[in-house]
């Protein structure tokens, strides 16, 4: 029987609090954010954490 492998993707804590800190000085100097390049950024750091199934409710 082979082994099935469970990932969950999840961003870093430091990528999310860049994403907060782009937009709150985007708000401030009043310009605008753009997306595509935070989903392409997201992409790249994106990471993948095995999960278990006992881990699942």
């Amino acid at each position: 029987m082979t082994r099935q492998i469970k990932v969950r993707a999840y961003l870093p804590w430091w990528f999310r609090t860049y994403v907060r800190a782009v937009y709150a000085f985007a708000y401030m100097a009043g310009l605008e954010v753009d997306q595509d390049v935070i989903r392409a950024q997201a992409k790249q750091v994106t990471r993948y954490r095995e999960i278990d199934s006992s881990d699942q409710q």
